[in-house]
């Protein structure tokens, strides 16, 4: 039997092509789709601009290479406005394997507030099977980096704070010190709206200060001034504590971001006496006058006080003794409450008030004689500011002989 040669080649090529078809329909089916995985990270923060590293790492699955190519990264924000755009080098991927592709850029934002970066990833894929397919698919992958994160990369600023009460004036607590603060970041810090607020341990406001403003240069200190007044109410507590609160705005990539900053210190309060006299010595002097009277010796006292200090003092619960001193012992003749007094600052002021010592006291007051050996007056009472707990006590001696009695 003979075979026609036209229906040979015929079987022939429908043969050929059941067999590319299969051999088609497996290479299609077989096909997998790369995993493609993009990724952005920070590598640098610094004034100028913003340093960003993307990373495209693509895994072949297939028996076969692939070519990836013309891979462009938009980078905008939500209103489309475009930052700038990175290209990135593409090449062949074997078989069964992976690359990754990296590309660096830098950025300098205006008027950017930590929007969202919208990075539009474009490119091809090509797939090439020994020329029998070639195949060029599109890729789009949009990648958004929330830079809100770039506020982690902001180290907060190292503060310390030194403060001390230097004295104490008609306005109120002198309060000196300084602010040392270190900016450890490799960009610009402007410190402003920086507030002291001074609290007592009774919870209680006592003072605020406004400091002014300045730059803190990168990796550098800069030491702000403390200059102002507590109230008197200071002097009530054990300690106060200082709060600072400002505003740290930072020039990072050409934008600017303001970041709350706060710290808090406490100091103790020096006691009273140590504020008063400072600058000076309280001069106390104490005098007497006797005339006899009918019904005993009148006795006119006056004790005159100089305050030194620069604010208005108030003598409170003074009590005036006329004591006897004979062998050692010490006895009451009689007292009299003394009405208190303002002193103010720098000047002198005399208090007198006046005694009457029955005779019958009067010769009694000595041992195994009519008169003691020593006649003491003395006055006792508190130095106060008003408006304030602590006191000073005070408690002064004039020794006079009896002799003018003999």
């Amino acid at each position: 039997m003979k075979i026609n040669l036209g229906v040979l080649v015929v079987i022939i090529l429908i043969i050929i092509n059941i067999i590319f078809g299969g051999v088609l329909f497996y290479i299609i089916t077989a096909i997998e789709a790369p995993d493609v995985v993009a990724s952005v990270e920070l590598l640098e923060l610094n004034e100028e601009e913003i340093i960003i590293e993307i990373k495209i790492d693509i895994e072949n699955p297939n028996f076969f290479s692939i070519i990836v190519e013309d891979f462009n990264i938009k980078c905008m924000n939500e209103n489309g406005s475009v930052f700038g755009n990175i290209q990135i080098i593409g090449g062949e991927i074997a078989e069964s394997s992976n690359s990754t592709f990296i590309s660096n850029s830098s950025f300098s934002f205006e008027n950017y507030d930590f929007e969202p970066i919208i990075n539009e990833i474009s490119g091809k894929i090509g797939f090439n099977f020994f020329g029998i397919i070639n195949k060029i698919v599109p890729i789009n992958i949009t990648l958004i980096a929330y830079l809100e994160d770039v506020i982690s990369n902001i180290n907060p600023p190292e503060i310390s704070i030194n403060a001390e009460i230097s004295k104490v004036t008609e306005e109120g607590i002198s309060f000196l010190g300084d602010i040392m603060i270190f900016n450890p970041n490799n960009f610009t810090l402007i410190m402003k709206d920086i507030l002291l607020t001074v609290e007592s341990d009774l919870n209680e406001k006592v003072g605020s200060i406004e400091i002014t403003s300045d730059e803190i240069n990168p990796d550098s200190y800069k030491n702000f001034s403390i200059n102002g007044n507590l109230s008197y109410k200071a002097l009530n507590a054990n300690r106060v504590y200082i709060n600072l609160n400002a505003k740290a705005g930072a020039h990072i990539a050409g934008f600017q971001k303001i970041i709350n900053i706060s710290s808090k210190t406490q100091f103790e309060i020096p006691d009273i006496k140590e504020l008063l006299l400072i600058n000076g010595t309280t001069d106390f002097s104490i005098s007497a006058e006797f005339k006899l009277k009918l019904d005993g010796v009148l006795t006119k006292i006056g004790f005159k006080i100089y305050n030194p200090s620069e604010i208005t003092l108030q003598a409170n619960d003074l009590i005036c003794y006329i004591s006897s001193f004979s062998d050692n012992e010490t006895m009451i003749i009689v007292q009299n409450d003394m009405q208190a007094c303002w002193i103010p600052s720098k000047q002198e002021v005399c208090i007198n008030t006046e005694v009457t010592i029955p005779y019958l006291l009067l010769i009694t007051s000595g041992v195994d004689k009519i008169f003691p050996e020593w006649f003491v007056i003395t006055i006792e009472g508190n130095f106060s500011i008003s408006g304030t707990d602590q006191t000073i006590p005070i408690s002064f001696n004039g020794y006079i002989s009896p002799n003018f009695f003999e």
